[in-house]
């Protein structure tokens, strides 16, 4: 029994869900053709419900984008693309700034259709600074503040009607994962922004500042008014304006509807995207390109259906050196063997151990594990693995039954004759036992500041497992074959 489905499978999974994505956009296309042609009028109630279908389509959309971005440099698991500034339907790069990664939804780069509110108005987007694809955030070791990974942050922060926080920017709690993703706002029909003498303007002049296809050509585009936030997102001149933020502070943005007196100031509907709709199935996709290089090494003829020794955790962690150690059944991944890389390494000690029969590198594409892949770099310190004794390097190939094998552990189900397990932690726990740490090169030594329960070999045995339903008390995904 496998804790992943076969190789062959990943990739049919993924088309499976873009057919599920399609139902689901046929189904609110019909309803909302229903709702719009019931009676021949729209009431509240009616633009409410294909709001909120519009805002749930978008959301879809960024986490499917966000989870299954090939993995060709420099892409990496969980970026989000960058606004459209110029209402073509397009991403808009690079987006640096706070002020380029508000815009519209990047309707066309989604593969949507062209998603409108109960207003008819297009849909705009809001990202925080580490999750935007361009430019990605240096990662050049696992441990710079640009990687993209299990620790990594939302940082806008979020207000509902009634102005308390609900999604803390600022992230005051170092466990917490508070902060927004990303924001989707429905902007609604056209009001006076409080503190504003006029309605705001939603026009653009056809060849002055737009074109034939109403894509705002100023320099920059917010020079248009059609494509300028301030005439679509609204603002508490006391607390809060829609049409800008600033990442970890609590200038952020605030779902509507808002009153004061019988004047309504905000009319932005919002749709948030937390760390966890996104982060745990980065993990699980992290996890399944894992086992798939594992098992694309373990077939290449050379090596006889056996996997390479793990890599130290001190090691990596102190000394940033990820090669395989002898005699090591249980610790990080092995990587660096993908070009241009010195000669310690690669696969030196699995090579050495077998009688120079196994490679001494991955297979390569379509595994894309590895010192020379960008995204590896953002994830190596989170995943762990164990190979069984049985399929561990030597001489010879790995005979079955598997007698002297690792066990997986799952609610109900105990699962013997394992080959190898691959672990991703997910954020730092306190497990009521110990309060998990990653600031210091110490702590990350320590596979207890990762895994929790049967998973952490540093202090139960290497060679038994689990995997479970995430609680207050576990979060790692595990896979294994």
């Amino acid at each position: 029994m496998s804790g992943r489905p076969p190789r062959s499978r990943v990739r049919p999974q993924r088309g499976a869900a873009l057919i599920a994505s399609i139902l689901l956009f046929a189904v609110i296309g019909i309803s909302t053709f229903l709702v719009l042609t019931r009676g021949g009028s729209t009431d509240d109630a009616q633009r409410a419900l294909i709001t909120q279908q519009a805002l749930t389509q978008a959301k879809a959309a960024l986490i499917g984008y966000a989870s299954a971005v090939p993995l060709e440099d420099p892409k990496r698991p969980g970026d989000l693309p960058c606004p459209d500034v110029d209402n073509d339907g397009d991403a808009d790069t690079p987006c640096s700034s706070a002020a380029s990664r508000l815009g519209r939804l990047p309707w066309r780069t989604l593969g949507l259709p062209d998603l409108r509110d109960g207003d008819g108005e297009r849909l705009w987007y809001a990202v925080s600074d580490a999750f935007k694809n361009n430019p990605r955030t240096l990662c050049a070791a696992p441990t710079d503040a640009g990687c993209l990974n299990s620790d990594t942050r939302g940082t806008i922060t979020v207000r509902n009607a009634s102005q308390a926080i609900v999604h803390d920017g600022t992230n005051p709690d170092p466990l917490l994962p508070s902060g927004a993703v990303a924001v989707i706002f429905a902007p609604g029909e056209v009001i006076r922004r409080q503190g504003g003498a006029e309605l705001q303007n939603r026009s653009c002049t056809l060849g002055d500042d737009c074109n034939q296809f109403n894509r705002c050509t100023a320099s920059p585009p917010t020079n248009t008014p059609l494509c300028n936030p301030i005439n679509y997102l609204d603002n508490l001149t006391a607390g809060e304006d829609n049409a800008d933020f600033a990442d970890s502070t609590h200038n952020g943005v605030i779902g509507g509807p808002v009153k004061i007196g019988p004047d309504l100031v905000v009319n932005d509907r919002i749709a948030v995207i937390t760390y966890d709709d996104i982060v745990p199935l980065l993990e699980l996709r992290v996890a399944r390109e894992v086992s798939a290089c594992l098992d694309q090494y373990a077939v290449r003829p050379a090596n006889l259906g056996r996997y390479p020794w793990a890599t130290d955790t001190s090691d990596s962690a102190v000394n940033n050196r990820f090669a395989d150690q002898s005699g090591l059944r249980a610790g990080r991944v092995p990587d660096g063997m993908i070009g241009g890389v010195t000669a310690e390494q690669l696969l030196r000690n699995t090579r050495n151990d077998s009688g120079n029969a196994m490679e001494e590198s991955w297979p390569g594409l379509p595994c894309n594990l590895g010192h020379g892949f960008a995204w590896w770099n953002n994830w190596k310190l989170h995943v762990f693995y164990a190979v069984a004794e049985q399929f561990k390097p030597g001489p010879g190939a790995a005979s079955l039954p598997c007698l002297d094998c690792l066990s997986v552990s799952s609610p109900g189900v105990f699962t013997a004759g394992v080959r190898y397990a691959v672990i991703v932690s997910g954020r730092p726990l306190n497990t009521g036992t110990i309060m998990q740490s990653r600031a210091m090169a110490g702590d990350r030594a320590n596979p207890s500041s990762y895994l929790e329960g049967d998973n952490d070999f540093s202090v139960l045995t290497a060679d038994l497992f689990e995997s479970r339903r995430r609680s207050a008390t576990f979060n790692d995904v595990t896979v294994y074959k």
